[in-house]
C-alpha cells in the first residue's frame, strides 16, 4: 500500500534581506497554512475548501506599543540589519519579542501585506502565530478564501542554516489531521530559504538562533 504524502510546500516570494527573523516567521506561517489547504484539496477534492477555509477573515490582535517602544524596536532591527550586511558589530546578541517582530512585519514595505495577516507571540520558549490570510495572495485560484488558524513553531539555527518546524497547526479552531501534522513536523520549512544566496550570506554572520522564554535570541559570530 502506497503511503500518501503531502504535496510540496508552496514557495514564498518574500524578500528575506534585512528582515531575517520576521520575514522568515511570517513567510513560514503562511506557507504552513497554504500547505494544509493544498494537502486537503489534494486528498479530498475542492469540497475540502469549505471545511478548511472561510469566506471572511477573522480579526487578529492589534499590535499595542507606545511610540517610544516602536521607535526602539525599529532602531534595534536597523542595528541588526546593519550587522548582517557588514558582518561587523560590537553587539553580538540581539533579542526580539513577539511585539517587536509584529511591529517590524507591519513596517517593512516588502512584506506588509502578508505581515498584517499574522500576529506573533513568543512565550515559554515557543513561537506562536495567528493567521488570517487571503489565500489568493499565495494561491491565485483561492482568491477570497481565508486561512484562519494558528500555529506553534520551533525555530533554531546552527552551522549557517535555519531550522523551523511546525509543532502544532490549527485551522478554524480545530487541529489539523494527525497525518498531516506528523508530515509537517518532519519538514524543515526553512529549507528553501537556506538555498537563497542573500539568505545564505546573512546566515554566515549568525552563530545561533534560539527561542528563550519570551524572546527570539540571535547570537552573531
Amino acid at each position: 500500500m502506497t503511503q500518501d504524502v503531502a504535496p510540496p510546500l508552496p514557495k514564498s516570494s518574500s524578500n528575506t534581506k534585512g528582515c531575517l527573523i520576521g520575514c522568515a516567521i511570517v513567510a513560514l506561517i503562511g506557507i504552513a497554512g497554504t500547505a494544509i489547504i493544498g494537502y486537503s484539496v489534494y486528498k479530498m477534492g475542492v469540497g475540502a475548501l469549505d471545511a478548511m477555509t472561510e469566506a471572511e477573515p477573522r480579526p487578529i490582535p492589534e499590535v499595542v506599543m507606545t511610540e517610544e517602544e516602536s521607535t526602539a524596536a525599529t532602531e534595534k532591527f536597523d542595528g541588526f540589519k546593519t550587522a548582517l550586511e557588514t558582518g561587523a558589530s560590537e553587539e553580538k546578541t540581539f533579542s526580539f519579542t513577539g511585539q517587536e517582530i509584529n511591529t517590524m512585519l507591519r513596517a517593512d514595505p516588502d512584506i506588509r501585506a502578508l505581515g498584517e495577516s499574522v500576529f506573533v507571540t513568543i512565550e515559554n520558549g515557543e513561537v506562536n502565530g495567528e493567521i488570517s490570510l487571503n489565500l489568493g495572495n499565495v494561491i491565485p485560484f483561492l482568491e477570497g478564501r481565508y486561512a484562519n488558524g494558528a500555529a506553534t513553531f520551533s525555530i533554531s539555527a546552527s552551522d549557517g542554516r535555519m531550522y523551523v518546524y511546525v509543532e502544532e497547526f490549527r485551522m478554524k479552531g480545530e487541529n489539523a489531521s494527525s497525518e498531516l501534522q506528523d508530515q509537517l513536523r518532519q519538514q524543515n520549512l526553512a529549507e528553501e530559504m537556506n538555498t537563497d544566496p542573500e539568505f545564505q550570506q546573512a546566515m554566515t554572520h549568525i552563530d545561533t538562533i534560539e527561542v528563550v522564554e519570551d524572546k527570539v535570541v540571535v547570537t552573531l559570530k
